[in-house]
């Protein structure tokens, strides 16, 4: 997988195991008396990956490189389950 396809994949990774391990991650969380809300989570991760986008930053991508957000990023978020 190329530089840029890789971002998506990461997002879509990241997402993917919110969802099929959120329960486990909320019991684990509160075994840990960690703060969470995955809502919020996803708010924020979007709120940043679009001031990247805005800003024409450049974002983390496998073999630690640095290139430009991918065109489409957004539609990510919007797949998500809403709960």
């Amino acid at each position: 997988m190329g530089d840029l396809g890789s971002q998506l994949f990461i997002m879509h990774f990241w997402i993917g195991r919110n969802e099929q391990h959120g329960k486990t991650l909320i019991v684990e969380f509160e075994r840990g008396r960690i703060i969470h809300d995955l809502a919020t989570s996803l708010k924020v991760a979007r709120w940043a990956y679009s001031q990247i986008a805005g800003a024409g930053g450049l974002t983390w991508s496998e073999n630690e490189k640095l290139v430009p957000l991918e065109p489409g990023w957004d539609q990510i978020f919007t797949a998500v389950r809403k709960e």
